[in-house]
């Protein structure tokens, strides 16, 4: 098992040799595969796939990462803490969005800004690092979302 990951993490380094739109054609259901893998055991797997899907963004790569970070649970306590498969899974996410164009990234602002209150450390510093990405594209939309939170933390920053 984990020399196939091995070789799915190769495999994903060498499809990004390609222009996106290529990698697309060659293997049209890659966006879903490599969504898949950001729940992967091995970190080194999941930050593969967030690196690709950030690359690909302008074709649905930035999408795809949204979407699956509007899907995972939001909780107030993790109760298996940092290293949960959750919070891990997560971090990978926003770590691929963070990566993306700000024109691709703009719609998931409000889902990252959300994760500034997770309970785990290391998925509110990518969140913080992907917001601190953002160039003016996104502040408007980050601004609008600020001011409407009524979340003490939300509101101080």
């Amino acid at each position: 098992e984990h020399k196939t990951r091995c070789a799915a993490v190769e495999a994903v380094c060498r499809l990004l040799e390609m222009g996106p739109q290529q990698v697309l054609e060659a293997r049209p259901t890659l966006l879903k595969e490599l969504v898949g893998r950001l729940s992967d055991q091995q970190a080194s797997v999941r930050a593969a796939a967030a690196t690709a899907l950030a690359h690909m963004d302008a074709i649905g790569g930035a999408g795809a990462l949204g979407k699956f970070l509007q899907e995972q649970k939001r909780v107030a306590v993790d109760p298996d803490g940092e290293g949960s498969n959750r919070a891990l899974t997560v971090h990978a996410t926003l770590s691929g969005l963070g990566r993306c164009s700000e024109s691709t990234v703009v719609e998931w602002i409000e889902a990252i800004v959300l994760r500034l209150q997770d309970p785990s450390s290391a998925v509110r510093a990518a969140a913080e690092d992907a917001l601190r990405n953002m160039g003016p594209e996104c502040a408007s939309a980050m601004a609008h979302r600020l001011v409407q939170d009524e979340s003490p933390v939300i509101r101080e920053l």
